[in-house]
């Protein structure tokens, strides 16, 4: 029996992961012959471009939305501009009334608002994960951004590639988010939305760890074309569990 049958019938048809991360847009590029990198993308490709509409359209369809998005923007540093405000103004209040204890409190109040607002900044700079196929070196790597401001990329695992015994695509199932009715507008009601969901994992030989997940999400078009390139860069099968259309 053939490494490729024998991968298909010892793996599991069922994901890794007990929910998505989330419905996240990934996309693989190659910085050279012998690599290849699976990373997040700025941008996902559900926009239309110059190719899909006229011009005019298409300078249209950006103004409005960069618009919907400036004034979203300036609504959010109006909330976060009164909540900086208002512990200052109460700090001022409580020292011209000699309440220093009050001042104390709106003192500590401050500062935690502003402790809260730069970890949360830190934290929405510090996503990133990079898995890279290394040919040359025989390594795969899974890179991550550390704690701070745009940090570069650190390796938090890696392992031999001949590890990887095959690449597998499987069903999810269905997972749910809750968006606002209207994404343009702040005050829009919130609703549920279900969507199916797909997982991209790497099988390996290693017995104790057999699987892992790499990405996860509802563009399966994608990943049945992300798992090819990937399969043939490394050179071993691809188990295709997806239920749209044919694998060929």
């Amino acid at each position: 029996m053939s490494e490729g049958a024998d991968t298909i019938l010892a793996v599991p048809a069922g994901p890794v992961l007990r929910s998505p991360k989330g419905p996240t847009v990934c996309s693989l590029h190659r910085p050279t012959a012998e690599t290849l990198v699976l990373g997040p993308v700025r941008r996902a490709g559900v926009w239309p471009s110059r190719a899909d509409m006229s011009l005019g359209g298409w300078l249209v369809g950006w103004a409005f939305l960069s618009g919907m998005i400036l004034m979203g923007g300036l609504l959010w540093l109006l909330i976060l501009g009164l909540a900086l405000c208002l512990p200052v103004y109460w700090a001022t209040t409580a020292l011209e009334s000699g309440l220093w204890g009050d001042m104390a409190l709106a003192v500590l109040l401050e500062a935690g608002l502003l402790a809260l607002l730069v970890l949360a900044v830190l934290a929405v700079a510090s996503t990133g994960r990079w898995v890279t196929f290394d040919r040359r070196r025989g390594l795969l790597t899974v890179s991550k951004r550390p704690f701070g401001w745009r940090r570069p990329p650190r390796v938090v695992q890696s392992r031999p590639l001949p590890d990887v015994k095959a690449v597998q695509l499987v069903y999810g199932g269905i997972s749910e988010q809750v968006l606002p009715q209207s994404p343009y507008d702040d005050h829009s009601p919130l609703i549920t939305q279900q969507y199916d969901w797909y997982e991209f994992d790497l099988v390996f030989r290693d017995p104790t760890v057999p699987r892992m997940s790499i990405a996860s999400g509802p563009d399966w078009v994608w990943m049945r074309q992300a798992g090819r390139e990937v399969a043939e860069f490394l050179g071993v099968p691809l188990i295709d569990h997806l239920y749209h259309g044919p694998s060929t």
